[in-house]
């Protein structure tokens, strides 16, 4: 949509990585990192890099230290503001649990809203496996990083293993937790940047993200002849986002994207499918993308927001773990991991860099 500026901004190893992975992907927005590790941000594939906290860090990271990314952030106010300048949107993507997501976020996010931007944010929560400390800070975070968005959409790490296979590796987990990222930005930003019979207008942005609180995602992509149901179903109905989840939401975005072939009775039984799980309180909203590489996919994606602060507690539960998970965990030798389960199938580069630290001490 002319005139609409949107800046896709990754705080962090997290946060930049999903921004890498979107580079070949997104278009008509711009994709930024910001990290105080040198390396990292030297791998990052991002047109828009700035490196924070030089004096502060010298290039190595916070060591899981927020405040330090708190600082580092502060140190470079200026650069972050000017990055940031004329944006209308802003995306946020960055993982809690380490020290610039967790510390710096907060304050891009905060200078983003004051230069009159409408900020979302697409925050991950750390797998259980990378230990007590890290969750500690990702719960610690959670509060601050609030605080100064329009929309925060919590996705957790651990939610992955209910819908991968035992084989899996590392990085195939960290590359599906990067691409519910992108699906998430990209059902918006799509919307708004490419063309479609159903664009999504500013205003109509505003009203679903802007005080939005607290927001869920699901993504369904189908194909076939009853692909809309399928793709439908599959939206509402994942670890991310279930059906009753709906209820208690004020808005809705229902994002369609098929090829040259989506049709206009597929769309309809789309939000109709939709619909169903809503109540009549509930503002909803539906756009579609064509786009010639789905071929004969239908993706559906289901943004939901102003929802109940208890909704989003799957984000932060201290609940205890299911005896079925457990005996996974034990069968598996989950329970012995240490270090080298990071190191699985990653480059050095791709390291987080509090691992690369210790390799090297």
């Amino acid at each position: 949509m002319f005139g609409v500026k949107i800046k896709v901004v990754g705080v962090g190893g997290a946060g930049g990585n999903a921004v890498s992975e979107m580079v070949p992907r997104l278009s008509g927005v711009d994709l930024i990192a910001i990290n105080t590790d040198s390396q990292a941000l030297a791998a990052n594939t991002a047109a828009i890099k700035l490196q924070i906290g030089r004096r502060l860090t010298e290039g190595l990271g916070t060591g899981a230290n927020p405040e330090m990314g708190k600082f580092a952030a502060n140190e470079d106010r200026a650069q972050i503001a000017e990055l940031l300048k004329g944006a209308n949107v802003v995306f946020l993507t960055l993982g809690l649990g380490g020290g610039t997501g967790t510390g710096a976020g907060p304050v891009v996010a905060k200078i983003a809203k004051d230069n009159g931007a409408i900020v979302l944010g697409f925050v991950t929560f750390p797998f259980v496996f990378e230990g007590s400390q890290r969750m500690e800070i990702a719960q610690d975070g959670l509060p601050e990083i609030r605080k100064q968005l329009d929309t925060l959409i919590t996705v957790p790490n651990e939610k992955i293993f209910d819908v991968v296979p035992p084989d899996t590796s590392l990085k195939e987990a960290f590359a599906l937790v990067n691409e519910i990222l992108y699906q998430g930005v990209a059902a918006i930003s799509d919307l708004i940047t490419q063309p479609g019979l159903m664009n999504l207008d500013f205003a109509d942005l505003r009203t679903i993200v802007e005080d939005g609180g607290e927001g869920l995602m699901g993504t369904g992509s189908a194909r076939g002849a009853n692909r809309s149901e399928e793709a439908s179903r599959l939206a509402i109905s994942n670890p991310f986002l279930k059906r009753e989840e709906l209820v208690t939401a004020r808005n809705i975005l229902v994002s369609i994207a098929g090829g040259e072939n989506l049709g206009v009775f597929e769309v309809r039984k789309v939000v109709y499918y939709i619909h169903q799980a809503l109540t009549p309180q509930v503002k909803s909203f539906c756009g579609t993308v064509i786009d010639s590489r789905l071929e004969d996919d239908l993706k559906v994606t289901v943004i939901a927001t102003g929802l109940e602060k208890a909704t989003l507690t799957r984000g932060e539960s201290k609940e205890k773990e299911p005896k079925s998970r457990k005996k996974d965990r034990e069968a598996t030798g989950e329970d012995k991991v240490g270090p080298s389960l990071f190191e699985q199938g990653l480059s050095e580069a791709e390291l987080p860099a509090y691992i690369r630290n210790k390799k090297e001490q």
